[in-house]
C-alpha cells in the first residue's frame, strides 16, 4: 500500500505551479537512503527478499519524489 501511495503525491507535486518550497529535500533524501539500507541490510544480511523488494520500492518512490521537487524548484 505504501509504495502506492507515492504516487497521488508525485502527480500533486507535479501539478503544482509554485516551486513546492513547502516540501523538505532532505527529509525526502533522508527517506530515500533510510530504505535503501533496508534493502542492503535485506539482502546482505538477512537474505530476506520480500523485504528487499518492498524497499526497493519505496526507495524509488521516494527517489522519484525527490527529484520532481529538484526539477519543480531549480529547473
Amino acid at each position: 500500500i505504501r509504495v502506492v501511495s507515492y504516487i497521488p503525491q508525485m502527480i500533486g507535486i507535479a501539478r503544482n505551479k509554485s516551486s513546492v518550497p513547502h516540501v523538505s529535500i532532505s527529509t525526502w533524501w533522508f527517506w530515500t537512503g533510510a530504505n535503501l539500507a533496508t534493502c542492503l541490510y535485506a539482502i546482505g544480511v538477512v537474505n530476506n527478499y520480500f523485504i528487499f523488494f518492498i524497499n526497493l520500492g519505496n526507495t524509488i518512490g521516494c527517489l522519484g519524489f525527490t527529484m520532481i521537487v529538484i526539477y519543480k524548484r531549480y529547473v
